[in-house]
């Protein structure tokens, strides 16, 4: 500022966020593609803490086969549905992935909320 208060320098900063935001509207495109997709399969969708046992989230198509309610799901660990000891994996693929992402096929007799097994 001068002796009479004007402005006479000014210093800043500019940031060029374009790149940015260009990233964050993709993965947001991306989520809505999964979620579509998560929510809409016809096969049930279960997600699983890393240690296997919490239900974290579930598909609609989970609550039809089981019988349960989502609320009810997600207090739930994987554990009620199985029957008998540990199935063996009738197929097993892992992937390497950044996000580590690992799918297992297994076949087993599974219990409904009213008793009723498939």
């Amino acid at each position: 500022m001068d002796k009479a208060g004007q402005p006479v320098r000014m210093a800043g900063t500019v940031l060029d966020i374009t790149e940015q935001k260009e990233i964050a509207e993709e993965l947001m495109a991306s989520e809505q593609k999964y979620r579509i997709l998560f929510e809409t399969a016809q096969d049930a969708i279960i997600s699983l803490e890393r240690n296997g046992r919490r239900i974290v989230d579930c598909n609609p198509a989970t609550e039809k086969m089981y019988g349960y309610s989502r609320e009810e799901l997600l207090r739930m660990d994987s554990a009620p549905f199985a029957l008998g000891p540990q199935c063996t994996p009738s197929e097993t693929s892992t992937w390497d992935t950044p996000q580590e992402v690992q799918i297992h096929r297994r076949s087993a007799i599974h219990r409904r909320k009213d008793g009723s097994q498939f």
